[in-house]
């Protein structure tokens, strides 16, 4: 894979903002397991906010799935050209 190809999927995952939601979905559970690990207490709106954006970044990969089985397109990760 050379680079232009890689530039491709990293445009199309941030038009699709799978990649924003990602990394937001990162960002909350990596700040929960910080303050976990350094034993300070965790708020809960912040693991209430990270529980509904982990479930919100996977449903909405798994919805699009089940649609693109129901429709009968390919699953693929390749981006066509």
């Amino acid at each position: 894979m050379n680079n232009l190809s890689g530039f491709k999927i990293f445009c199309e995952l941030l038009r699709e903002s799978v990649l924003i939601s990602g990394i937001i979905a990162l960002m909350c559970v990596g700040a929960v397991v910080y303050l976990a690990v350094r034993g300070m207490a965790v708020p809960d709106v912040l693991s209430n906010l990270t529980y509904a954006i982990v479930a919100f970044f996977f449903g909405g990969r798994v919805a699009k799935n089940q649609a693109m089985q129901q429709t009968g397109e390919v699953i693929s990760d390749e981006i066509p050209d």
